[in-house]
């Protein structure tokens, strides 16, 4: 009965990561200092220190986050800046194809995992809905390990 308890408390982790790798070390175990150490020595940074879950997998859940949006919103701001740059450059309209070839740029940047170019392409869109949605977004994955590496 004891030890069911101990199994299901919820222990102190510290979450790792490198690049989509994450890795949770339980602070409990004996060993747990030189995991750290190594991990770090690895290339991995902290993304939290002393996450309470009952299991490192649970740990990883809580401080994982995806970037599907991300990668959704980046690829149609390339897709369509592009599309749009070329219809327009055929038609004569230099001005405006220069401006969507910065606008294709700054997107692919987007999808080399740069936060600033995410926030400068939020802020560019002109949309209120997108600035809430994108800043949200944003705002939960600001310090991931991953993003401008």
């Amino acid at each position: 009965m004891a030890n069911t308890k101990l199994n299901n408390e919820k222990k102190p982790f510290f979450v790792l990561a490198k690049g989509e790798i994450i890795v949770a070390v339980n602070l409990l175990d004996s060993t747990a200092g030189d995991e750290i150490r190594q991990l770090q020595q690895e290339g991995f940074a902290i993304v939290t220190e002393n996450c309470q879950a009952e299991t490192s997998e649970l740990a990883i859940d809580k401080y994982s986050k995806g970037f599907v949006w991300w990668n959704v919103w980046g690829s149609l701001n390339a897709i369509v800046a592009f599309v749009v740059a070329v219809n327009s450059a055929i038609e004569g309209d230099y001005l405006l194809s220069i401006a969507l070839v910065l606008i294709f740029v700054g997107a692919l940047m987007v999808l080399k995992k740069n936060k600033y170019a995410f926030l400068v392409m939020t802020v560019l869109s002109l949309n209120p809905v997108i600035w809430i949605i994108n800043g949200i977004y944003l705002n939960e994955r600001w310090d991931y390990p991953s993003l401008n590496r």
